[in-house]
């Protein structure tokens, strides 16, 4: 599956704090953190998600823990790890109304590996495990900051 986020940021010193929207879900998702040079810290939540047969939301969020290392003046390796609590919209049939989409939870740990060129462009490689199934996921993710 490719996912397609649109983020706008907000940095005020070592903090940070930015909305999301998730395509191809329609999702808008809160974050918020702390960044240094050295460590970073981001929190996020999606509280729009229907649960089964309930019409009430749930909400899926997590906690990433993120340090980086300088190698080159304009190049960093850095290591991620990552909890969350994941919901997401599921229906039985092909086309939906609210009252026929239920919510599918499941928690997963990730860890991951990136190299970032001057703080604007990254590649990223990352494991995760459902801890409440025996699924697996690989996520290969490509990051652009454009602007200021």
């Amino acid at each position: 599956m490719i996912r397609n986020d649109r983020t706008v940021w907000f940095h005020y010193g070592y903090f940070s704090t930015g909305l999301a929207l998730d395509f191809p879900s329609l999702t808008f998702i809160g974050q918020t953190g702390f960044v240094s040079p050295y460590l970073g810290v981001q929190l996020w939540a999606a509280p729009l998600q229907w649960k089964e047969g309930t019409g009430k939301s749930d909400i899926g969020m997590g906690v990433s823990l993120i340090e980086q290392y300088p190698v080159f003046k304009d190049w960093k390796i850095g290591i991620t790890e990552h909890a969350s609590q994941n919901v997401y919209r599921h229906s039985e049939q092909e086309c939906c109304t609210f009252a026929d989409i239920s919510a599918i939870k499941y928690y997963e740990l990730d860890a991951g590996a990136y190299v970032s060129f001057r703080s604007r462009y990254s590649i990223e490689f990352r494991y995760g495990n459902e801890l409440n199934s025996a699924d697996n996921r690989f996520y290969l993710i490509a990051s652009a900051l454009f602007g200021q």
